[in-house]
């Protein structure tokens, strides 16, 4: 069941996972299948009761939708209406929507969110590979040798940018946060 209300972040900035009830670890054939899960974060495969290790990959970028979205792409929390949402894909890319989301950054979270879980990544670590390659692609330019940046004659603004506390949790958040990442509270 993964979830924002079973993930923790230590002291450390260690994410960790919380309520295995209802994991499936060395015989799966020993243990009822059965659809237990927050159905917003259920894969399509999950709701038919056939949960695979890419289910919680697609739980993943479910969570990372709503942290990017601000909320969830469904339009009810009927659980019978988002199991049809989450079947027939329902919702649209995250860069049409989220202003300063790269495509790539829209993509690797849409291929984690895939109908198929063929189609998504095949484990944790593939999913976190193209993860660290999009970060590592995303560099600033280099400068051209010969060229020295000038510096600008605009006078320095004495505005800093606001500050944003969590009201749940009272940590310090960007100010364009509209989910808290240490305790996963909507901001309004």
């Amino acid at each position: 069941d993964i979830r924002p209300a079973n993930v923790l972040l230590t002291e450390e900035n260690m994410v960790k996972m919380t309520d295995f009830g209802t994991s499936r670890y060395l015989n799966p054939e020993s243990i009822a299948v059965t659809r237990v899960g927050c159905p917003p974060y259920m894969a399509p495969e999950h709701f038919e009761g056939k949960a695979v290790f890419q289910s919680d990959i697609y739980s993943i970028g479910m969570m990372f939708y709503e942290m990017m979205m601000g909320k969830l792409p469904f339009e009810s929390f009927n659980p019978l209406k988002i199991e049809k949402e989450v079947k027939e894909r329902l919702f649209t890319a995250l860069h049409e929507k989220v202003e300063n989301l790269t495509a790539g950054q829209s993509a690797i979270i849409m291929k984690a969110l895939a109908k198929d879980y063929t189609d998504r990544y095949a484990d944790a670590a593939a999913f976190k590979k193209a993860i660290i390659k999009l970060q590592e692609a995303d560099t600033a330019p280099e400068i051209p040798k010969g060229e020295i940046p000038q510096p600008s004659n605009r006078p320095v603004s004495d505005k800093s940018p606001s500050k944003k506390v969590c009201f749940n949790c009272g940590k310090l958040l960007s100010p364009r946060a509209k989910i808290c990442p240490y305790c996963y509270q909507k901001q309004d």
